[in-house]
């Protein structure tokens, strides 16, 4: 075949010719991660001016964050049910081996530690426990330490430890890639049982509960950053080895060594010193060491600086204060003793010696609960299904009932799932790369232009003789070739025209299936996932179809095959002026994919397909079941030959552009 080049001069003013030696292509998306982390870190608590400022705000940022670890609703305070299961005998404490349940039928195990001899309440320690297999044996040295010294200490188990059949590693390595889609984040179930144990701990008579303190490290120590944040009856608070910016996760790829209870889904992009800033004015201990490869001292140091800001509106500044010392992620001497300290001087209320941890006395035996047998009834390997709260979308009679519904609907996409799309978008900037014509007359044109933040993407366009106001714009996959995707969707098209886009996390941005885990976790501590961006790539390329002379515009429909065909429902639900969509081979849920923050919690695919309506829509070998709900919406609205069904994808397109 002979190829002609010839340019046609088809560009809008807006574009511009190719400059030799200009960057085209965006960055890779971990660069772009980075970079919206560092602008997030920068930004932190800088709108936060005064004591008035923080005021104002406070409430709703702490509503945001029980929303960004999933407890927006919270869920109901249900009754414990307590058990005892057994007592161990230390010296000079009793320890009771207990359970209780967070949510009917989820039970966690705690070992809670009485010194003997009380007479009046005491001061009480909730130790959450980081990781080890059994929580309650690998951290007994830190109740053995608080109950010799007169505090009552009750430490948890994990969702996934001892006996317990939870996950907190469910993106991190189990691929439950659904808890994005549920907004069910780990550490809003770690959170969730610690709140309970509180309930539990507070509820006891030996505890006086208007001086509980609480201390973990590691997970244990952002745990104890989100109890502190979240409950109040919490007289103080001593993190240990775990504090660090967001920002830092994502430029050191720590995160990758974090399980996700470390983590929140930041759909509101805060740094973790705006929601630790949550705890002021009560006191505040964060402990770190400086040879720790997962939190690094630059990192903790900005954190503890930050959130002392906000203390000082309080003029309580030295409320809040870092203890750093040498050595790896782990207790030393001075950490133990600094937080004796700390909670002997705003917990207790007294000052007694201070002390060091023993080794481990106690057997799994003495000190588990369920002796490796959990309940038969326990639902805790339910918690991202119990904890998350599902959008439902109800059917109407007439299209104006349902507008309303459509609107609410796609309302809440634009404010819980597409939250950070630019609200004033930069100009597409656009580059002429090629202007071809084939020996049939058919023209193809590649552009590049900008679709945010100075990120590049590139557009392929196939126009034929005499093309229709018709321009089916497709969304690549992330294991297609745009040259060849072009190619097909043109097939597709014809006899209309036809426009590819590379999209992010497609093509030359693309990355291997092993590091899928990494890039949605990186993703969610900024807000979005690659999913998202890619709906607003595909709603930026229709704009620059639109933006084009000479270009088919008039009717534009978007495309997609698998996990792309069900973005390009959400492009045509958040624009309009979208004439129509194909999705081919669509999954039925976003359990199975794409997966896109929070989006289970407003609508699932089948109902995403309705948000078109009253536009034709084009579903190609797609599960009959799941969408059998869309059928009757359109069925029950009059309208069903608009949405067509089939097994080949130009068949149904034809049928869908004469409806």
């Amino acid at each position: 075949m002979t190829w002609l080049v010839m340019v046609l001069g088809l560009c809008a003013a807006s574009e511009r010719e190719v400059k030799k030696g200009e960057p085209r292509l965006m960055q890779t998306l971990w660069d772009y991660l980075v970079e919206l982390g560092r602008r997030m870190s920068d930004r932190a608590l800088s709108d936060i001016r005064s004591k008035a400022d923080w005021e104002r705000v406070r409430s709703e940022r702490r509503r945001e964050f029980f929303e960004m670890v999933g407890l927006d609703p919270m869920p109901e305070r249900h009754p414990l049910r307590p058990r005892l299961h057994g007592q161990t005998q230390g010296d000079g404490y009793t320890i009771h081996r207990v359970s209780f349940e967070s949510l009917p039928s989820v039970s966690v195990t705690a070992n809670l530690y009485v010194p003997e001899g009380l007479s009046t309440p005491s001061p009480a320690v909730l130790y959450v426990c980081g990781h080890g297999l059994i929580g309650t044996v690998h951290y007994q040295a830190q109740g053995d330490l608080w109950a010799r010294r007169g505090y009552v200490c009750l430490l948890v188990d994990t969702l996934e430890q001892g006996d317990s059949l939870g996950d907190h590693h469910g993106i991190h390595s189990q691929r439950h890639y659904d808890w994005v889609d549920r907004g069910y984040a780990a550490s809003g179930g770690e959170l969730w049982n610690s709140l309970r144990a509180l309930d539990f701990l507070c509820s006891r008579e030996e505890v006086d509960a208007q001086r509980v303190g609480v201390t973990g490290i590691s997970g244990g120590g952002a745990l104890s950053w989100w109890v502190g944040i979240a409950d109040e009856r919490v007289r103080a608070m001593a993190p240990v080895c775990g504090t660090s910016t967001l920002a830092s996760y994502l430029s050191e790829r720590n995160v990758n060594g974090h399980c996700d209870c470390m983590l929140y889904h930041n759909l509101y992009q805060r740094e973790i010193s705006e929601v630790g800033a949550l705890c002021a004015p009560r006191p505040l201990l964060v402990n770190a060491a400086r040879e720790d490869s997962l939190f690094l001292p630059a990192a903790y140091r900005r954190v503890v600086e930050q959130i002392r800001r906000v203390y000082g509106f309080y003029g309580c500044e030295d409320s809040c204060q870092l203890c750093e010392y040498p050595g790896p992620h782990a207790y030393s001497k001075p950490a133990h003793e600094a937080i004796q300290e700390w909670f002997d001087r705003h917990v207790a209320g007294w000052q007694k010696p201070l002390l060091q941890p023993r080794e481990p006395r106690y057997s799994d035996r003495e000190l588990t609960v369920f002796g490796g047998s959990p309940p038969s009834e326990d639902r805790i390997a339910l918690m991202p299904l119990l904890i998350s709260r599902p959008g439902r979308v109800p059917h109407r009679d007439t299209l104006s009932e349902w507008e309303n519904v459509r609107a609410e609907k796609v309302a809440l996409l634009r404010k819980k799932v597409f939250r950070h799309f630019p609200e004033q978008p930069e100009t597409l900037d656009v580059e002429t790369v090629a202007d071809w014509e084939y020996h049939n007359g058919t023209r193809l044109l590649v552009r590049d232009f900008t679709t945010e933040d100075r990120i590049r993407l590139r557009a392929r366009m196939l126009i034929p003789r005499g093309a229709s106001d018709v321009m089916l714009v497709g969304l690549m996959g992330p294991g297609d070739i745009l040259d060849y995707f072009a190619g097909a969707i043109s097939g597709i098209a014809s006899p209309h025209a036809a426009c590819a886009v590379e999209a992010r996390g497609t093509g030359v941005s693309s990355w291997h299936p092993n590091q899928t885990w990494q890039v949605l976790r990186g993703g969610l501590l900024v807000g979005r996932t690659v999913a998202s961006l890619q709906v607003w790539d595909l709603l930026r390329t229709v704009e620059l179809v639109r933006s084009m002379q000479g270009v088919p515009s008039k009717r534009i429909f978007t495309y997609g095959k698998g996990e792309a065909g069900v973005l390009a429902l959400y492009a045509a639900a958040l624009d309009e002026r979208i004439a129509g969509v194909l999705a081919e081979s669509p999954s039925g849920t976003h359990a199975d994919g794409p997966h896109l923050l929070n989006v289970l919690r407003v609508m699932d695919i089948p109902q995403a397909a309705a948000m078109a309506v009253p536009r034709p829509v084009g579903l190609v070998n797609a599960p009959v079941r799941p969408f059998h709900w869309t059928r009757r919406l359109y069925d029950r609205l009059g309208i069903g030959g608009k949405l067509v069904t089939g097994d080949i994808a130009q068949a149904v397109f034809q049928q869908m552009i004469e409806k």
